[in-house]
């Protein structure tokens, strides 16, 4: 007994429409465990990250994860994490942008331990 299965592709007939953003400027402090910058998109079929013009991937640090394309996670938040962020969501019909200005406060450091993990010195710094 033979199954005929026919599929269809359904495409968008309306270009993508921005739902939700985090919006256009968002402050958090050094340190802070994780962040997520969001750019929820109707009708869009494709999501690509950028910070500061460069498209995010793999080369970026570990720290930054693309969840369910819409959300940008960043963890372990540090001063070098500001930056422009832009989220191009596309299908077939159009494009549509979410731009978000992420700046972050505050002074990095580094934590120095002796072999017994106790902390023998703290460094603080300014990264650009």
């Amino acid at each position: 007994m033979f199954h005929d299965h026919i599929y269809f592709l359904v495409l968008p007939t309306v270009a993508p429409e921005v739902k939700q953003t985090s919006g256009p400027r968002l402050i958090k402090s050094v340190g802070e465990d994780e962040v997520k910058l969001q750019c929820n998109v109707k009708y869009a079929q494709t999501y690509t990250w950028f910070k500061n013009g460069a498209r995010i991937s793999s080369i970026l640090p570990k720290r930054y994860t693309v969840k369910q394309f819409r959300y940008l996670q960043i963890t372990n938040v540090m001063k070098s994490d500001s930056g422009l962020f832009v989220c191009v969501a596309k299908n077939n019909i159009g494009r549509v942008n979410c731009t978000i200005n992420f700046l972050v406060e505050g002074m990095d450091f580094v934590l120095f331990l002796d072999s017994t993990f106790d902390i023998v010195a703290i460094s603080f710094f300014n990264s650009l």
